[in-house]
């Protein structure tokens, strides 16, 4: 953490809350939403990766085709990143 504010610091990089976790994290890829054409990819993916409640929305990276939705760790990983930059 104190590495990463120091870069931050530094390179003065400025974070912007809608930018976070808007690439795909194997390759840096962007995503796009999994419209209705895609029910039959969704549904496979709730089946083996959503153990809570179904999520309303799914995202595909571009360039991996690695699928994402916003579940229990996305909420987690998300509130920690917020509260980091926050204390900056």
């Amino acid at each position: 953490r104190k590495q990463l504010a120091e870069v931050i610091a530094v390179f003065r990089i400025s974070i912007q809350d809608r930018l976070l976790f808007s690439r795909c994290i194997l390759c840096n890829g962007t995503f796009e939403l999994l419209g209705d054409e895609c029910e039959e990819e969704k549904r496979e993916v709730q089946l083996k990766w959503c153990r809570e409640k179904t999520p309303e929305n799914f995202w595909r990276c571009g360039r991996c085709a690695k699928i994402y939705w916003n579940g229990a760790r996305y909420k987690k990983s998300l509130d920690s990143v917020r509260s980091f930059i926050h204390s900056l």
